[in-house]
């Protein structure tokens, strides 16, 4: 059956009125933030003078409209098997929805930000914004020359710390950190050699309306840290 003149006027006038509202309102801008990489792949080897994660920041890459900079993850396990079960976890969240696995890291997963020495406590973004990428190396314990703490394009950074919440001393000491503290995986069989800390790190912003807006996760190793 054939549509009526009145029929089709009515419906071309619906159209007219959507365009015409597309057109003075605008579609919403979706912000898109480019995740940092990976640039080392040794971080879990035995070997201890390879215990160290190093990436690089997407500066270059993202909006300074939008993006504020980069921040790491990290979760410490007791145990190897779960350690690596969680990568796997988050290795497919973070296939089937990048921009929410950060949100699934720190929510679900119960990761923690990883903050330095020289920061305000609970500070975001742990790595501000700069005018061109940015080479982030780290280690959690000394060894021979090579000390615990943070570079930043070569030039020492400060010491990483654990998150805002641990009370007392909150560098990676083994001997200060138990089953209880908020930033452990516990295990009723852990390790009596390791500790297994694994890290993320994502391109952290927010948009016109101040939402948080987050990266894909960029998966920087696991660390053992010796007990």
């Amino acid at each position: 059956m054939f549509c009526s003149v009145a029929n089709r006027r009515r419906v071309l006038a619906g159209l007219l009125l959507m365009s015409l509202c597309i057109i003075s309102c605008g579609i919403e801008t979706f912000a898109y933030l480019y995740p940092p990489r990976r640039d080392y792949e040794n971080s879990n080897l035995d070997d201890e003078s390879k215990r160290y994660c190093r990436f690089i920041t997407a500066d270059s890459s993202n909006d300074p409209q939008y993006f504020k900079g980069t921040e790491i993850y990290y979760r410490i396990y007791e145990k190897e098997s779960d350690c690596t079960a969680d990568i796997s976890m988050i290795s497919t969240k973070n296939d089937n929805n990048p921009s929410g696995v950060v949100e699934y890291i720190l929510g679900t997963k119960k990761y923690a930000l990883l903050g330095r020495d020289t920061s305000p406590s609970g500070s975001r973004p742990l790595i501000g914004r700069a005018a061109s990428d940015q080479t982030v190396r780290f280690r959690l314990q000394d060894y021979g020359g090579d000390p615990a703490g943070f570079t930043l394009n070569g030039t020492p950074w400060g010491i990483p710390y654990r998150s805002s919440d641990i009370i007392g001393n909150k560098m990676f000491n083994s001997s200060t950190i138990h089953s209880s503290d908020s930033d452990v995986f516990p295990s009723s069989s852990p390790s009596t050699s390791y500790f297994f800390v694994n890290f993320y790190a994502a391109s952290y912003g927010y948009d016109k309306n101040f939402r948080t807006l987050y990266s894909s996760a960029a998966h920087l190793g696991y660390i053992k840290l010796n007990k």
